[in-house]
């Protein structure tokens, strides 16, 4: 009798590099290494190593690097901060131009913003082009749950890590 898996025993790698891509693309390997709770009655912490990539062709989910910035990002336009002045753990950038457009588009959109769910992450995604990668993170409302709303912006490679350049949101 297999005895049951603690929670350091389980460690599964998810290694994509120079392009190559195992069996599934990182969108379903993801979900299903995140949907994956419990282990012969023992809990199951799973690790991915992600690298990101400038992938020019495909659609990515985000990466789980991202995620804590875009999770500040939004969480400041929940409460209306819509230059971002609370975001200060990231190195990221937004207009006094693209503040507007956002606070407009989402008074114009009628419904209020809530922070993201982590159902977020099933559906937003990146693409290299070029020289930085395209970033759609899909919003969320009290009203709605997953709305038709994206948060759009780019993320650079820079000497002190990522910069993030928001530029606006619409609907998608």
């Amino acid at each position: 009798m297999k005895k049951p898996l603690n929670n350091n025993e389980l460690v599964i790698p998810l290694m994509i590099r120079n392009g190559y891509k195992w069996m599934l693309k990182l969108g379903y390997m993801l979900d299903v290494l995140q949907k994956l709770r419990r282990l012969n009655n023992g809990e199951a912490h799973l690790v991915t190593e992600v690298v990101i990539e400038k992938n020019e062709s495909d659609e990515l989910p985000l990466p789980r690097l991202w995620r804590p910035i875009f999770t500040e990002i939004v969480s400041a336009i929940v409460k209306k901060d819509y230059l971002l002045t609370c975001v200060t753990r990231f190195n990221v950038f937004i207009s006094q131009e693209s503040a507007d457009q956002i606070s407009d588009y989402i008074e114009d959109y009628g419904e209020t913003i809530v922070d993201l769910p982590e159902d977020t992450w099933d559906s937003s995604t990146f693409l290299w082009m070029g020289d930085r990668w395209n970033v759609l993170i899909d919003l969320w409302t009290d009203k709605e749950g997953h709305s038709d709303l994206v948060l759009k912006a780019e993320v650079k490679e820079g000497s002190s890590g990522y910069l993030v350049v928001v530029e606006m949101v619409y609907v998608l």
